[in-house]
């Protein structure tokens, strides 16, 4: 089951932001709030018969020996977490697979990709910028994957920090300046291709 808003409307929080919205019974638009888990609107009471299913998702919550800091992203397959490891404070992102979500075009669920996911990062293990499997972590039907967080931008931050064209300077030595960057930034890219495809496997969304 689901609660929340198929078509796209907004109302206002209290800080002035404008978000998604659903009506509550009186008619007022109130924020659709979204979260990883489920839940449910304050006048919104749940079947009876979901109740033993709630309650074994809350007793079963503390397997999961990592404290979630943020949520980096969202989808129907499972959501992606900044973490932190309870036993010594280590952080890592924890990867989440939902049963029977986030088909693929041959029919695997988010569970079934995510361990081929992991099985591609065990055996790319080692190589400079393919973050390493600390654990693997089933809680109730969902499966965790925890990875090194690796640092740094996305390569769209990256362009929108550094593009001459941004910003006032957009003189000739700035734009070869750039151009040498996102060379060497390619450089990389194609160089950390080439050793996953040494360990016989292909980046399918690059």
């Amino acid at each position: 089951v689901r609660y929340g808003g198929f078509t796209p409307r907004y109302c206002f929080t209290e800080d002035g932001q404008q978000v998604l919205a659903i009506e509550r019974p009186d008619g007022t638009l109130v924020p659709d709030d979204r979260r990883p888990f489920f839940t449910t609107p304050d006048w919104v009471s749940t079947p009876d018969f979901l109740a033993p299913h709630l309650e074994a998702r809350t007793s079963q919550s503390a397997a999961l020996d990592y404290q979630v800091v943020e949520a980096l992203h969202f989808s129907n397959g499972g959501g992606v977490y900044l973490g932190k490891r309870n036993s010594d404070g280590r952080e890592v992102v924890l990867k989440e697979a939902r049963p029977l979500a986030g088909l693929d075009s041959v029919g695997r669920d988010a569970v079934a990709r995510l361990d081929h996911e992991v099985d591609a990062l065990r055996k790319l293990d080692g190589v400079p910028g393919v973050p390493r499997v600390h654990d693997v972590v089933d809680v109730w039907e969902h499966r965790f994957a925890v990875l090194d967080r690796v640092p740094g931008k996305t390569l769209q931050q990256w362009v929108g920090l550094h593009h001459p064209l941004i910003g006032p300077e957009a003189d000739a030595a700035a734009k070869r300046a750039y151009t040498e960057r996102a060379l060497a930034v390619l450089r990389q890219v194609t160089e950390l291709g080439e050793q996953i495809h040494q360990h016989g496997l292909g980046f399918g969304d690059l």
